[in-house]
């Protein structure tokens, strides 16, 4: 009995979807998968060879699919913490800063005028 002699090779490659680097396959086939006398194996072999023959091409946009998602999903997980991290952390701590700042000003800005007000008497003292 012989065996399949089809062969297949991958060429992966890669492409930005969304920002992010996917693989993208693409097949290389060659040979024939039914290769071997048919009067000498049983016929469910035959029928098997041939639905496998029919679903590869399928199978394999559905591995480079199923990798995307996976990959995709990975980088909406990462992004997701970014945005958290910005919206409970960094957001937060600059608007306080902000805040303080603002206070900080604004008692400068007090203590600039009542000393303009002093120069104001001195000067009208005099």
């Amino acid at each position: 009995m012989g065996f399949p002699s089809k062969r297949i090779e991958l060429t992966v490659s890669q492409r930005m979807i969304l920002n992010v680097k996917v693989p993208e396959f693409k097949p290389t086939v060659e040979g024939d998968i039914q290769c071997y006398g048919l009067a000498t194996t049983p016929g469910d072999l035959d029928i098997s060879l041939q639905a496998l023959n029919e679903v590869l091409d399928e199978m394999i946009v559905l591995a480079q699919k199923e990798k995307w998602m996976q990959m995709l999903a990975e980088e909406l997980i990462r992004t997701r913490r970014r945005v958290n991290s910005l919206e409970y952390v960094l957001i937060p701590s600059l608007e306080e800063t902000i805040g303080h700042i603002t206070m900080k000003l604004s008692e400068i800005e007090r203590s600039n005028f009542s000393r303009l007000m002093k120069v104001k008497d001195i000067v009208r003292a005099h």
